[in-house]
């Protein structure tokens, strides 16, 4: 029966990680779309509110051909107001910081789990439990969440893998405390 736990330890262990790597990927990848949907609203906002004080200022000026820079202005600043309505980078930015929280809050307790709750001495069956939750909220948070770009994904695996490969607080605690040898 030993054996049958360690396996079972092993393999909840193993799922548990599965989902702390995903959810870091995923989480990461939504951060990075809330932080490109934040500069689209910076940027698309921006320009229009500079173009509008400009065609603004044509429209009063005395220059020559003014009434052609202020419609021309004009309809650019109706373009962007337009671009950002449809778009709607804000609410995308904020949906992307709602999931990446979401996420990285997953990430956390399927860590936990396995760090923590998987050697606290709970029965199997419970341990099991625990996992199936952590599973089934990943699926529910996937369901949920808006899809990030393919590239941000992309980048955001990259960088998942980087912090993966860093040593954890305790771990590093647990080094510098090693007795040493010599």
């Amino acid at each position: 029966m030993a054996e049958d736990s360690g396996e079972l330890a092993d393999v909840l262990t193993s799922e548990a990680r599965v989902v702390e790597i995903r959810t870091a990927m995923t989480a990461r990848s939504h951060f990075l779309a809330a932080s490109f949907w934040g500069r689209v609203q910076l940027g698309v906002g921006g320009l229009a509110a500079v173009l509008s004080a400009i065609a603004g200022a044509s429209a009063l000026s005395s220059l020559e051909g003014r009434n052609i820079i202020a419609g021309t202005l004009a309809l650019a600043v109706t373009t962007l107001t337009a671009v950002s309505t449809f778009l709607n980078p804000n609410d995308r930015a904020n949906a992307h910081l709602r999931a990446g929280n979401a996420y990285l809050a997953l990430e956390n307790r399927a860590r936990l789990f396995y760090r923590l709750e998987l050697s606290s001495g709970k029965a199997a069956r419970e341990l099991s439990r625990s996992v199936t939750r952590l599973v089934d909220e990943l699926n529910e948070l996937n369901h949920a969440s808006p899809q990030p770009s393919n590239r941000i994904f992309r980048k955001a695996m990259k960088m998942a893998t980087q912090i993966q490969r860093q040593p954890t607080t305790a771990e590093r605690l647990q080094l510098t405390e090693a007795p040493s040898l010599g």
